[in-house]
């Protein structure tokens, strides 16, 4: 039996959670565009996304804020201060 588009985006979404977990270091600007391509690439939509770090630069969350159509997204400042990231 194969596999279903859904099940195939569900597994790839572990995927990258396991190649990128938290306190993953982004200590090079190559490693912020690979996490960033590998979390964004393939939506249909644009995505207003915020990557909590910690001061030695380690990941303490990921959180997808907004979500938009194929070529804008309304972002309102207000509601991008609210979220906290997880203490660790």
């Amino acid at each position: 039996m194969m596999a279903t588009e859904s099940q195939i985006l569900e597994e790839a979404v572990r995927a990258i959670d396991h190649r990128y977990p938290t306190c993953t270091s982004f200590t090079s600007p190559e490693i912020s565009e690979e996490f960033s391509r590998a979390k964004l690439a393939g939506l249909g939509r644009e995505v207003f996304a915020v990557a909590f770090l910690n001061n030695q630069n380690q990941l303490l969350a990921y959180e997808e804020l907004f979500q938009g159509s194929i070529s804008s997204v309304e972002i309102h400042p207000r509601e991008v201060v609210i979220p906290t990231p997880p203490r660790l």
